[in-house]
């Protein structure tokens, strides 16, 4: 049994400088995906920015985790009111704004009530802007965990 401890041993010490590589190596590839994540990100705020609709992206329970700046512009918020914020929080949309704000919130309700299912309405500014009203839920494998809404102007 001394024998098979003794031989045991210098093979585990012969192995080390490689089970350190491998250890070494499992950061790296960490690293590699987090700086993947962060570039992803980044790309995927870049692109929302391009789109001539207004998008804003809320997780399940209404908080906010993206828009872009046309979304901003066509609810008059002004951005210096998001960036002063942190993530997660909702978005002061003034519905005053609207000729039937009621309608409109109702609306909102019904499409959290049913997360899975997708939203189309036609919502008009008191200022005479109109605009195609569009949502549908964000899945993770099946499961809605979020909703994407778009505005697009009309007329």
């Amino acid at each position: 049994m001394k024998d098979e401890q003794k031989t045991k041993r210098p093979l585990v010490n012969e192995l080390s400088p490689f089970l350190r590589r491998s250890e070494d190596s499992e950061e790296l590839e960490t690293s590699r995906l987090e700086q993947e994540e962060v570039e992803n990100k980044s790309a995927d705020r870049a692109l929302l920015q391009t789109f001539t609709n207004g998008i804003l992206m809320t997780d399940i329970n209404g908080k906010t985790i993206g828009y872009n700046r046309r979304f901003l512009e066509i609810w008059k918020i002004p951005e210096s009111f998001i960036d002063s914020r942190h993530g997660g929080l909702t978005l002061p949309l003034d519905v005053g704004q609207l000729k039937d704000p009621e309608r409109f919130l109702r609306r909102i309700i019904e499409c959290f009530a049913q997360p899975q299912d997708e939203s189309y309405d036609v919502i008009e500014f008191k200022d005479g802007r109109k605009f195609e009203w569009y949502s549908l839920p964000q899945r993770v494998e099946g499961k809605s965990v979020g909703r994407v809404w778009s505005l697009h102007a009309i007329g």
